[in-house]
Parts: structure tokens; sequence; C-alpha cells
């Protein structure tokens, strides 16, 4: 899932999306099949927290039948990688690779959330050189995400 529930794809190449709108209009989505997509993006997503956030609502067990908001449930996810993100920035050394796995297509289409949250965290990480041929690229972190993100919000 990424930043974004659209970037996975589930069982039959469908999205994630989709899937979980599926299984949801279908009537037989459970909040622990929810759960458990979290669970497949190392991203812990408890009942409560999903629940608190608006994603769905009414679900007293893991095996309650739900209907998912979507676009709550996707921002309920945003949340967790932004603070999943500023977590392990602040145990990254100073080193080449560390910040770049939040400068991908899909984080700029948002404005590139968690890696605004890993320099906070850590500003250290703006100073690392950015990979490219050659010598790579006098460019630095910060100003691909200051520059792109805010300007090309759909990059």
């Amino acid at each position: 899932m990424g930043a974004g529930s659209s970037a996975s794809a589930g069982p039959g190449q469908y999205s994630l999306d989709d899937l979980l709108t599926h299984l949801s209009a279908e009537g037989v989505l459970t909040a622990a099949k929810v759960i458990a997509t979290g669970d497949d993006m190392r991203l812990p997503l408890p009942l409560d927290y999903l629940q608190d956030k608006g994603a769905f609502a009414g679900a007293e067990t893991p095996d309650a039948i739900i209907a998912l908001d979507l676009d709550k449930f996707r921002d309920a996810v945003q949340t967790k990688l932004i603070e999943r993100a500023a977590e392990q920035a602040e145990e990254m050394e100073e080193k080449p690779a560390d910040i770049y796995r939040y400068l991908t297509p899909l984080e700029a289409r948002r404005g590139f959330p968690q890696a605004l949250a890993a320099l906070k965290a850590n500003p250290k990480l703006a100073r690392q050189p950015m990979p490219g041929s050659g010598r790579g690229s006098k460019w630095l972190p910060l100003h691909c995400v200051l520059l792109l993100g805010p300007k090309y919000p759909g990059w």
C-alpha cells in the first residue's frame, strides 16, 4: 500500500482500493481483513485506531462485518506512515539512501509527507547527496521535497 492504498495490488491484480471497495459493497468485509491489510504492509492498524479515524464504525470485534470509508481509511494509513517515517528517521544515520525511500513519485503526489516528517525528525538527512549516474546530482533531498512536492502535486 505504500503511502496510499491504490499502490498495491490484491488477488487477481485488483488494486487494494478496488478489492476493499468490492468486499465492503458485497457485505463480506470484516474489520479483521482490514487489520490484516495493515499487517501485510508491516503497519499496525489496530481496530480502535481505525474506528477513531472513522474508517468504519460499530465493529465490536474484528470478525464484525463493516462498511469501509475508503477515504478515511487512506487518511488513517497515511497518518501511520508519516508517524513511522518520523520514528525511523530518528534512528537513521547520515548515510546515502536513507531518505530516498520517501522521495518517490507516489509520495510526490501527496507533497512528500513522509519525507517532511523524516527531515523534521532528523535534519541531518537533508545533507545526503542525491544518487545519480556518474557523480550524482548536486540537488539535496531537501531541495526535491521543497521544490518538487508542492509545485508538482500530480508528479
